[in-house]
Parts: structure tokens; C-alpha cells; sequence
């Protein structure tokens, strides 16, 4: 599950909303464990393969756009899930919290440029 949040207009958040879903695939799929029992693995490779795909992503954009002046932008929250395991990756200041009879589990913290 995503969510990305536009910043000064709409085609960044355009273009990784219609090319994350895929990319993350084809990330998950060439680093994928063998031993699907390893649940650090299977953490690892998750984080892995978001890491990768914020980097590609950015670098596809700032190639689609560099001719082009635009001052846009997008944050993004991210949850993976894999059984009972969730992987959480956030760009930016969106934060995702788990919602629990108990209170509430921060997943993420908020990004900013000096953190």
C-alpha cells in the first residue's frame, strides 16, 4: 500500500504513482530470498528493494524532466506486507501509525532536510 503527496502541482506524483507499483516488483523479484522462513531476510530484502526504488524512480523523473522547468514535488509512506510482517519506508514528512486497541504504533518517522 502507498501513498504519495504532491507538492506545487501533479506530474511527479503522476509518474510514481503509475511506475512504483511495477518497479518495486521487478526490485522484490531479482533480490528475493531463497529461504522464505528467514524473516530477517525477507525484512531485508523488502527495505532493500524500497531503497532501490525511491533511487530509480528519482533518477527516471529527473530524466524525463530535465529539459523541462517544473517545481514539483512528493512525499511518499509505503507498507509492505508479507505474511504477518510489515516493512515501512517513508520520503519526506509523511509518517504511517498503526491504529491498536492498546494506542497508536508509530511506523515511521518524519523526514526533513537536516534529519
Amino acid at each position: 500500500m502507498g501513498m504519495f503527496n504532491r507538492h506545487n502541482g501533479d506530474v511527479c506524483v503522476d509518474f510514481i504513482a503509475r511506475h512504483f507499483t511495477q518497479l518495486l516488483k521487478v526490485n522484490l523479484q531479482k533480490t528475493a530470498p531463497h529461504d522464505e522462513r528467514n524473516d530477517k531476510k525477507i525484512v531485508e530484502t523488502i527495505a532493500a528493494s524500497l531503497q532501490k526504488t525511491f533511487k530509480e524512480l528519482d533518477v527516471r523523473l529527473f530524466q524525463k524532466l530535465q529539459d523541462k522547468v517544473f517545481a514539483c514535488g512528493s512525499t511518499a509512506i509505503i507498507a509492505v506486507a508479507f505474511g504477518t510482517i510489515i516493512v515501512c519506508a517513508n520520503l519526506g514528512d509523511s509518517i504511517a501509525l498503526v491504529a491498536q486497541e492498546s494506542g497508536t504504533v508509530l511506523l515511521s518517522v518524519q523526514m526533513t532536510p537536516v534529519s
